[in-house]
């Protein structure tokens, strides 16, 4: 996926819900990777929070974005982490308000990553079906155990 940013609104930022420090630092080289640079622009934040709660990582993305006024794409990795239920219609329908709130606000796009189910391959919870109707667009990666690689499904 290739995205063009606005020449006044470079800065992307990124937070890891789920990763250890490890896996955290194994993907920020593989997103150097991805974009065939040696370093990460300045433009370019990122956030490991995989100990804080959800409550915590919604205030933190909140102030972000408060501060960095000139971010134009938040991506969170690790949707479900923002819940603190998956299951809960309320707590999902308010997260879905949230994101819808500072999508306005900030004037942002915000790319999420939620896992699928590992037994059918669906999205997981409240929050999953929501994610399904609201969102304006949905990439499913799937693995294939046969080839060793991803595949893109649109």
């Amino acid at each position: 996926m290739k995205v063009h940013l606005p020449t006044d609104r470079r800065r992307i930022c990124y937070f890891d819900t789920e990763s250890s420090d490890y896996d955290f630092y194994r993907q920020i080289g593989k997103i150097k990777g991805f974009s065939e640079l040696n370093q990460l622009p300045p433009y370019f934040d990122a956030f490991q929070v995989r100990e804080d709660s959800s409550h915590d990582i919604k205030k933190l993305i909140d102030r972000y974005l408060e501060l960095n006024l000139d971010c134009s794409v938040l991506i969170i990795d690790g949707l479900l982490d923002l819940l603190t239920d998956s299951n809960d219609t309320t707590e999902s329908s308010l997260l879905t308000k949230w994101l819808k709130k500072i999508t306005k606000i900030y004037n942002i796009l915000v790319i999420t990553v939620l896992h699928q189910s590992k037994s059918n391959l669906s999205t997981t919870g409240h929050i999953g079906s929501a994610s399904d109707r609201f969102a304006q667009s949905t990439l499913d990666i799937v693995k294939d155990k046969d080839k060793k690689q991803q595949k893109e499904n649109n």
